[in-house]
Order: structure tokens, then C-alpha cells, then sequence
């Protein structure tokens, strides 16, 4: 059985959003293979095809901390571009930080892999 893990997975703006309003139940990632072994062997229905899974970044049971762009107001208050009506105009003194430098102390969204 495969051990949980926290791992961090990127989302846009948009699809926070749309997690946030329980409109997005689903995502999906590309599986990347060996390549000279896909070309060889492409039929689907072998072994080799069904345990490409084991290629995948992410597994059953897993936990998936969610990195969205995020900054900080001059009294130190955390705030999420999701949450504002216009990221563009509505940011914080700082700026806007990309959601790939968020930490996961100050990660809000944590989904689990089914």
C-alpha cells in the first residue's frame, strides 16, 4: 500500500476560485513515461501500460497542498489573489507573489488524491 505524502501541486487564480465555489472536483496531470520504452510498447492493454501509473507524480491517497499567488499588507495580514474582485488593482502593498514561492505554513486548500 502506498504511504501518504504532502505534496504541493499549482493552481491559477481561476481555479482556485473555482475550488473555492466547489465547481472544480477534478484535475489532471500528463504522465510522463521512459520515452524509448512508450514507443516500443504502445498498445494499452499490457502490463507495462496499466503500471505507468508508477510514473505519476501523484498517487492515491495522497495529500496535495495547493500553492496560489498570495502577498502580504503593511500590517503583516495574509491575502490571496483568489479572494480579491481584480488581482490586477486590488493588490497588496508588496505586490502579488507567485503561487510558486508559497509556503505551506500559509497554505489554505488541501485536496486528497482519489
Amino acid at each position: 500500500m502506498h504511504q501518504q505524502k504532502f505534496k504541493p501541486i499549482l493552481f491559477s487564480t481561476p481555479m482556485i476560485q473555482a475550488i473555492l465555489a466547489d465547481n472544480k472536483t477534478m484535475t489532471r496531470r500528463i504522465i510522463k513515461p521512459p520515452i524509448s520504452k512508450w514507443l516500443i510498447d504502445q498498445n494499452l492493454n499490457t502490463p507495462y501500460a496499466r503500471a505507468t501509473a508508477l510514473y505519476a507524480k501523484y498517487q492515491i491517497g495522497d495529500i496535495l497542498w495547493v500553492r496560489e499567488t498570495f502577498g502580504y499588507s503593511n500590517d503583516g495580514r495574509l491575502h490571496y489573489a483568489a479572494d480579491v474582485c481584480s488581482p490586477k488593482y486590488d493588490n497588496p502593498i508588496n505586490g502579488w507573489k507567485p503561487s510558486i514561492f508559497m509556503p505551506k505554513e500559509v497554505c489554505r486548500l488541501f485536496l486528497q488524491v482519489t
